[in-house]
């Protein structure tokens, strides 16, 4: 399907994507400031990925999404 707000949160919020997100700070540290926008990161290595379900975890973000691969 689509990638909207609606698909992937529920809404229509506005969404940024974070294409190499690396172990996820930065994207965890935006998620955190706009907790009414959808962050999608894509990271190909599966030990930053590991490390970004960290952050999310440990913050409590219900506002981010992952892909892992390209």
């Amino acid at each position: 399907g689509d990638i909207t707000g609606r698909a992937l949160f529920g809404d229509d919020r506005p969404l940024h994507f974070e294409i190499g997100f690396g172990s996820g700070e930065h994207l965890a540290y935006r998620a955190d400031l706009l907790p009414d926008h959808g962050f999608i990161g894509a990271e190909p290595f599966l030990n930053g990925v590991a490390t970004a379900l960290g952050h999310i975890r440990d913050q409590g973000l219900r506002n981010v999404r992952l892909h892992m691969g390209d």
